[in-house]
């Protein structure tokens, strides 16, 4: 749709929409519903959810009343919903989540979690409670939830050690670490892994083949953040180049995903032999750490 752009200025008035469409509403051409999705198909493109909710609060735009005129069965809530960008979310009150605060929330209820025995480890209500009162429904769908859990999971699964080397000194005295240990954490003094110890959780937001994919592609940009392979370290004397990879914990994270089947197998290959997966910089390293 030509127009659309031209709302995005804040020098139009959200209002002139509901002018341009009248004709629309006609009854020669009773098209003035699907002329209002569409506009706001369109600018959900080029617009964030708050200022899309926001035009379309200030435009006046009635739904309901552009079905009853092109005298057209269901409710605006159906009408949204069943658009191309699933849009009922502008009939209700806006909802900003703090992603961020969410996530750090996960992570601290996943420390405080009691693991010691089979009833408290499989117990997840907090968890569940606190996601769920935190994020609607209808978000949990985005894959702003999926990287929320997903990164949560992880970074309470893993331990980072650094390792130091006495010849390597800056001039403040403090040392440089030869490489960082990264690697999956395990639960107490017992041989579980804490991300397994995870998999209720995980089962419960990653259930099908779309979360999963999502997940992957999360899970490897979490690796890439454990590439040690990816620079230097500068000092004001001397320039440490930082080597070697830990691979380990990546086929371990797989292993680990797999033996408690939170991933299928299937989606697994087909996320591998996805273009876009190809390009990952860490690629390579992750194709070798899961032959």
């Amino acid at each position: 749709m030509i127009i659309a752009p031209i709302f995005k200025s804040q020098n139009v008035n959200p209002k002139i929409a509901t002018s341009i469409f009248a004709k629309a509403g006609d009854e020669e051409c009773q098209q003035l519903t699907k002329a209002y999705v569409k506009l706001l198909e369109e600018l959900s493109y080029i617009m964030k959810n708050p200022q899309l909710h926001e035009f379309y609060q200030m435009s006046k735009i009635d739904i309901a009343a552009a079905l009853e005129k092109d005298g057209l069965p269901g409710s605006a809530k159906e009408r949204l919903r069943e658009s191309r960008r699933k849009l009922e979310f502008l009939l209700e009150p806006l909802i900003i989540i703090d992603w961020q605060s969410v996530e750090s929330g996960l992570v601290e209820i996943l420390k405080s979690h009691d693991f010691t025995t089979d009833s408290s480890a499989e117990d997840f209500t907090k968890e569940f409670d606190f996601l769920e009162q935190k994020v609607p429904e209808e978000e949990r769908r985005h894959i702003n939830f999926t990287k929320v859990v997903v990164r949560a999971i992880m970074k309470y699964s893993t331990q980072r050690k650094i390792t130091l080397s006495d010849h390597i000194r800056v001039d403040t005295g403090g040392y440089l670490g030869e490489g960082d240990n990264w690697k999956l954490r395990i639960q107490g003094s017992g041989e579980d892994l804490a991300l397994a110890d995870c998999d209720i959780l995980l089962k419960k937001y990653l259930d099908g083949k779309h979360p999963q994919l999502d997940a992957l592609f999360i899970i490897a940009e979490e690796f890439q953040t454990y590439d040690n392979n990816k620079g230097k370290h500068n000092s004001t004397s001397i320039t440490v180049v930082i080597k070697g990879t830990n691979s380990a914990v990546i086929n371990d994270t797989f292993v680990a995903l797999f033996e408690t089947s939170v991933l299928e197998a299937q989606v697994f290959i087909q996320w591998k032999d996805h273009q876009h997966t190809k390009s990952l910089p860490n690629f390579p390293i992750i194709e070798s750490a899961t032959v």
